[in-house]
Parts: structure tokens; C-alpha cells; sequence
């Protein structure tokens, strides 16, 4: 059983990776096309195309290099995401049991940015687990703009906070603990007659 889990999670984080990976090659900038490799024939002077060629090679190398830092940066955030999605999910998963099975029946495809927002929020475990709850506003949600869908996350995020914190403070106020006590006061010195 705990192995069958264990391996759920596992490929849960790998599909996690896949998505976060397509939305990062969506958003990944373009940039501009490098210039042909200068020739020998543009030039009259071997020395004109020689500082050509290393004008173009030197440019080359630092746009290399530019897409190596933006892949690792990528990978790292990645890697970062995925990690805090895990945890969250784990903490969700102990609170409600029937978490992971309301939200796997949850198929209602989402624009990327939808599920990139859920995923970093602070509390998308429980965005997730309120869609899975509510399918028919899921399926609104899915429908609508990608602007609309991302204010209408905000707004459910900004209500499940509010729902949490009103739980918590309940709590404490009905608590069934005694009165704190009053300390008996000595003065010392004076005799009461």
C-alpha cells in the first residue's frame, strides 16, 4: 500500500514536472536571429574579416551561454515549484483523507496560466480540493478568459483564507478551559483588626 503511494506520488511529480516544463517553453523569450558567420568573400581585408569573425563568434558564445543560465534557471524553479506543490499536497493529504481521490476525479482541462497559478499558490492544495468539490464552477472556470479564471483563483483563495482564519478563531473562542485565575494579593505591614 505504502509502496503503491509512494509510486503515485512519484509519477504525480513527474506529470508535475511536464506541465511546469511546457509552460516554460511557452514563456521562454525568442531571441533575436544571430547574423550568418561573416564569409571571406564579404571582405577585402583579411584582417577586417578576421575581427568579423570574432565579433560573430564572441556574440554567439554569450547568447549560448544566456540560454544555459535561462535553461538552468528554469530547471531550478522548476525544481522549486514541484517541491513546494509535493509538500503541500502531503500537509492537504493528512488533513483530508479523501483528498487525492475527489481531486483524480477532477478532468476538466485548464489553460496553462491557470494551473501555473495554482500550483504556486500558497494554497492551491485546497483550491484544488474546493474545484474538485464544486465541478460545475471548475467547469466555469475553465471556460472562461484566462485573465477572468485568474481573478475568479484570487477571489477563492482570498475566501478559503477567510474561511480558515474564521475556523481557527472559533476554535479558540469556544475554548472549554476555566476562567484564568485571580492572585490573591498580601500587603505586607498593616494589621487588620
Amino acid at each position: 500500500m505504502a509502496r503503491q503511494e509512494a509510486e503515485r506520488e512519484r509519477q504525480r511529480a513527474r506529470e508535475l514536472e511536464e506541465e511546469i516544463n511546457k509552460l516554460r517553453q511557452v514563456s521562454q523569450p525568442k531571441p533575436e536571429p544571430l547574423e550568418q558567420e561573416p564569409q571571406p568573400s564579404q571582405f577585402q581585408d583579411a584582417f577586417e574579416y578576421a575581427k568579423a569573425l570574432a565579433e560573430w563568434s564572441t556574440e554567439k558564445a554569450l547568447r549560448e551561454r544566456e540560454q544555459q543560465e535561462y535553461q538552468r534557471k528554469v530547471a531550478e524553479e522548476q525544481a522549486r515549484v514541484t517541491q513546494s506543490w509535493v509538500q503541500k499536497q502531503n500537509a492537504m493529504k493528512a488533513d483530508l483523507p479523501d483528498y487525492e481521490e475527489k481531486v483524480a476525479q477532477l478532468e476538466i482541462p485548464v489553460a496553462p496560466e491557470i494551473r501555473e497559478a495554482i500550483m504556486t499558490s500558497d494554497i492551491g492544495p485546497k483550491v484544488l480540493y474546493h474545484l474538485a468539490d464544486n465541478v460545475e464552477f471548475a467547469q466555469k472556470l475553465a471556460e472562461m478568459p484566462v485573465a477572468k479564471a485568474l481573478r475568479e483563483i484570487g477571489k477563492l483563495e482570498a475566501k478559503l483564507e477567510v474561511k480558515a482564519e474564521e475556523i481557527v478563531k472559533t476554535v479558540a473562542t469556544k475554548s472549554k478551559a476555566p476562567a484564568p485565575i485571580n492572585p490573591l494579593k498580601a500587603e505586607i505591614g498593616r494589621a487588620h483588626v
